[in-house]
């Protein structure tokens, strides 16, 4: 579970933990986009495959659990002076990213459906608008558990969302406009309080692939133009 955690040296980049809940990225890809060592890798990254909301949260628990019996370790000192001209201390901060919240479920799962007397499993529906509200209510209800825990113990948690077009019932129902920077009727998928619950949210569009064919800064720039928007702070 822990084997990204080192040392935690204020000398030395943070500790990142990516929950790959989509299931889209290996060691080997996080390596050519970092261009980290194999050993840095073992010391500072972990590479976490949960889908179940559960399994997020439990592994969160377990995560500050380690930190509050281990202070003397991952409560570090800082080159920041206070006014007497002592460092200051702080959490060895601790980056997760979960890609995606969208794809993230509430942990309903086999063990949990309901079986005819022969034993078999009975035939549920994937999804629907119930589902989705429930789905909605347990992620905002992750972040606002998770908020002060992440606070308090130097955890910054990202999460990778999509912005989706809703779509109109009626001529009459105008969609509303949640986010100066968001066009009317768009929303996140995961339910709007994820708008409000956030301390920021970015908006990322990619624009223009650069390649051999598109050689605007040179034959061997390989990537994307992506465009960054800032739509809100906390």
């Amino acid at each position: 579970y822990f084997g990204a955690f080192s040392g935690a040296l204020f000398e030395e980049p943070a500790d990142f933990i990516m929950i790959d809940s989509e299931d889209n990225t290996t060691i080997d890809r996080v390596m050519d986009l970092s261009h980290w060592t194999p050993d840095y890798i073992n010391r500072h990254f972990t590479l976490r495959k949960d889908v179940n909301l559960k399994d997020m949260y439990n592994f969160l628990l377990k995560l500050v659990d380690v930190k509050k019996k281990n202070k003397d370790q991952y409560y570090v000192e800082t080159p920041i002076l206070n006014i007497d001209g002592k460092p200051l201390y702080a959490w060895a901060p601790t980056f997760i990213l979960i890609d995606s919240i969208a794809a993230v479920k509430s942990g309903v799962g086999i063990e949990d459906a309901e079986r005819d007397k022969a034993g078999e499993l009975k035939e549920v529906e994937i999804s629907g608008n119930i589902d989705a509200m429930r789905e909605a209510k347990l992620n905002t209800d992750f972040i606002m558990k998770m908020k002060p825990l992440c606070n308090q113990y130097g955890i910054y948690l990202s999460l990778i969302n999509h912005i989706t077009q809703e779509q109109k019932m009626s001529m009459f129902d105008i969609p509303k406009r949640y986010l100066v920077a968001l066009k009317p009727g768009e929303k996140l998928r995961g339910g709007f309080e994820l708008i409000y619950q956030a301390y920021g949210i970015d908006r990322l569009t990619m624009k223009e692939k650069l390649d051999m064919r598109n050689p605007i800064y040179g034959e061997d720039i390989d990537g994307f133009i992506a465009e960054y928007m800032y739509i809100k702070s906390k």
